[in-house]
This record gives C-alpha cells, structure tokens and sequence, in this order.
C-alpha cells in the first residue's frame, strides 16, 4: 500500500469515528437535559455537555474544510480553471460524483465564441 491510499484510508477512519464521537455527545446532551429537567443534576452539567458536543462538531467541520480544500486543489492540479470548472459532489451512497465544464468552440469561421458549457460527467449525477 503506497503512502496516499494509506493517508485515505486514515482520514477516512478519522471521519468516521468524528461522526460517531458527535452522535455520542448529541446523546449525552440529550441525556444531560433530561436528567436536569428531573431534578438528578444540575443545569452545569447540560452546559457541560452542550459545550462539549459544539467543539466535537467543529473538528468535524474543520476536518471537512481540509478535505474540501485538498479536493479543490487535486481539481484545480488536475486542469480545472478559468475556462474549466469542476463541480464535485456526493452521491447519497457516499461514492464521489464530478462534472467537468468545457467552452464549447465557435460556430462560425471567426465568430467570437460565446461562453456556452458542455457537460461531460464522469459519473452519473442525479
């Protein structure tokens, strides 16, 4: 296994177990409330909980910004830019799908070409 199958295969895990650590703490939050909404604790510890869950959230958000951002940049080292654009997105079973924008070329000898997109999908998009 080369380095960068092993580095997906590491964020992926990491993402996986950031989904489940917010679940986690979205549960105890919950749990929190209740007991304080019996009497069985005090409104610190559903603070404590809130806090809790809102940090995990942000790592996961931040861990999402880095790999957006590193998506973004394989699109761009792959080709995409002014007069190319890649729209990239998830398919609802998790798989990548992406579209690939190109001008379309002139219709007549010498006519400045209009500014018109043909799709080519590498994936089917829904």
């Amino acid at each position: 296994m080369n380095r960068a199958s092993g580095q997906g295969v590491y964020d992926a895990a990491m993402n996986a177990a950031q989904q489940r650590q917010v679940a986690a703490l979205a549960d105890y939050r919950r749990l929190a409330r209740l007991r304080c909404d019996n009497g069985y604790t005090s409104y610190i510890e559903v603070l404590d909980a809130e806090r809790s869950l809102f940090e995990a959230q942000m790592a996961y958000t931040q861990q999402q910004d880095v790999v957006l951002t590193s998506l973004i940049a394989i699109c761009k080292a792959m080709g995409a830019g002014s007069t190319r654009g890649v729209a990239v997105g998830r398919t609802p079973d998790g798989s990548c799908k992406a579209a690939v924008c190109q001008e379309s070329p002139a219709r007549e000898e010498g006519a400045v070409p209009k500014p018109r997109l043909q799709h080519r999908f590498t994936e089917p998009m829904e």
